[in-house]
């Protein structure tokens, strides 16, 4: 199966109904940052809090462990890749 095929199947089969939120305000807290050489892994924590269009709705938290991995590339930092796990 072509990544393209393996796109379109997995998103048709995992496509969510929600309702309609906007980000009212986040945290980040970071926890550590190592750099080796020319790369760097960033660890740190996102609380976003949702707000949602029904007026009958509460305002919700969600927090996530987030794993970042920077590549420095002719002087500037790029995103390389990342990864992330509900927090707790």
């Amino acid at each position: 199966m072509r990544r393209r095929q393996w796109i379109a199947s997995t998103s048709a089969k995992t496509r969510v109904r929600v309702a309609r939120a906007t980000i009212a305000d986040f945290e980040l807290s970071f926890h550590a940052i190592e750099v080796h050489g020319d790369a760097a892994v960033v660890y740190y924590t996102i609380a976003v809090i949702n707000s949602t269009t029904s007026s009958n709705a509460a305002p919700d938290k969600t927090r996530a462990c987030i794993t970042h991995t920077w590549i420095r590339d002719r002087g500037a930092w790029r995103l390389a890749g990342g990864m992330s796990r509900p927090g707790e």
